[in-house]
């Protein structure tokens, strides 16, 4: 089964109790595991007067961000995002809180699942694979 579509392999888990999985898993493909996913949403001062960053404003993690947000080269973008992460711990300009535990059941047949702890809460279907 592996490289087969998510149509495919949605088909082939079928529906469980009633509800047809499809539907979880086109809304989990929409989030993906990148550090851009919260540095933009959540400290990029363009996004001020938003939910998820009412005041906070740094010119220089502004210009992390949108470096790392252009950069292709991943040894590259991850100490863009590492001194991103440095200064914003640094302004504290949130409570940071703590990513609890999580257990996740697969079947034997899912092949290729690795964690990530960006958007933990979503899992990354692109990569995954039935044998």
């Amino acid at each position: 089964m592996r490289g087969h579509s998510l149509d495919n392999l949605v088909g082939c888990i079928g529906t469980t109790g009633g509800t047809h999985l499809a539907d979880a898993f086109l809304q989990l493909r929409m989030i993906y595991a990148d550090p851009d996913n919260v540095a933009f949403a959540a400290y990029h001062s363009s996004r001020n007067g938003q939910w998820q960053n009412p005041v906070y404003k740094n010119e220089e993690v502004d210009k992390l961000i949108e470096a790392a947000r252009v950069e292709t080269d991943e040894t590259k973008r991850a100490e863009l995002y590492k001194k991103f992460q440095e200064l914003v711990i640094d302004d504290a300009p949130d409570i940071f809180g703590v990513l609890e535990k999580r257990k996740l059941g697969f079947g034997a047949n899912v092949k290729n699942f690795v964690f990530t702890p960006v958007a933990a809460n979503a899992i990354e279907l692109l990569p995954l694979s039935l044998d």
